[in-house]
């Protein structure tokens, strides 16, 4: 796991300002309900808990919520995942190494507590560590956390908390992380094809001319195989000597796995990284098929035919 936590980098649970949480007009005892993540997996929830997903992760907020005086739910349950990087079990001493580096540079006053405690899920087996002690101003948290692998990605779930909660959910939080299960890829039919978009650039002075083309293609294949690759042409001429250069690098390949339903694409390329993106396939004015992807959380298109 590498040492550059991208995406659990924050400090106070500052990654909650902002994040709206509408409760419930009362906490009741419904059914529980089951998230499905369009990277394949799923896992169940209090049907009465409030989920939400932004680009930081996925929390699921117990009922009724109570709100710190940053404006933040005091209880939360946070899910997220990082390239394995290689590490195939969860009990693995990096895996707890890795995550003590994090609480030591996010939350300096935090420690960890016991050792590593093993967990099943039915993605397969887990490990459970646990930190403790004040993560900077208010009371002593403890922050519980569950881990996983499965195809290159270690998922984890934080159960956050004070540590003088009356409420007991750490069996709760259990149960969550248990549920844990692969889902099917989902495969849209639209996008079974190659997806290609050409750049010129260039470069014009005195006698001399250089001009670069960049073509970047998507291939999403039927057994959720997907490829993508770059390829750079340079040319070069040089009118008072004469001299005309030509230079082709690549193509560069990536290949990985990804599912796409209902405008959303996830992949996780070979070796565990992962990008999502909103797509759409449509036809352009003169009837040419085009794909829009979006990466999650941001506003820029970018446009292939």
């Amino acid at each position: 796991m590498s040492n550059v936590f991208r995406l659990f980098a924050f400090a106070g649970l500052a990654l909650l300002v902002g994040v709206s949480f509408n409760a419930p007009a009362h906490a009741g005892t419904a059914d529980w309900k089951t998230f499905k993540h369009p990277g394949g997996i799923q896992f169940n929830y209090p049907g009465d808990w409030v989920l939400k997903e932004d680009e930081a992760g996925i929390y699921v907020v117990p009922q009724p919520i109570t709100l710190t005086p940053q404006g933040i739910p005091e209880e939360f349950l946070l899910f997220q995942s990082v390239a394995a990087e290689g590490i195939t079990n969860p009990a693995d001493p990096r895996v707890a190494q890795f995550f003590e580096q994090i609480w030591s540079a996010n939350f300096p006053g935090m420690k960890r507590t016991g050792t590593p405690q093993s967990f099943q899920t039915k993605l397969g087996a887990a490990t459970v560590l646990a930190f403790d002690g004040k993560p900077g101003a208010g009371p002593a948290q403890r922050h519980v956390v569950f881990l996983t692998i499965h195809k290159d990605q270690g998922i984890y779930m934080i159960h956050l908390a004070p540590q003088n909660s009356n409420r007991n959910l750490i069996g709760t939080a259990r149960q969550v992380f248990a549920s844990l299960a692969a889902t099917p890829p989902s495969i849209d039919s639209d996008l079974l094809r190659s997806w290609s978009r050409s750049s010129t650039e260039g470069s014009v002075g005195l006698g001399a001319s250089v001009f670069s083309n960049s073509t970047v293609t998507w291939t999403f294949q039927p057994d959720g195989t997907v490829l993508y690759s770059s390829q750079t042409r340079i040319d070069g001429n040089t009118t008072g000597l004469g001299v005309n250069a030509h230079s082709e690098g690549g193509p560069n390949v990536s290949t990985g796995r990804y599912s796409a339903a209902k405008g959303e694409l996830f992949i996780t390329w070979n070796g565990g990284n992962t990008e999502r993106y909103q797509y759409k396939v449509f036809l352009d004015h003169e009837g040419t098929p085009s794909l829009k992807l979006v990466p999650f959380g941001e506003k820029k298109a970018q446009y292939y035919q």
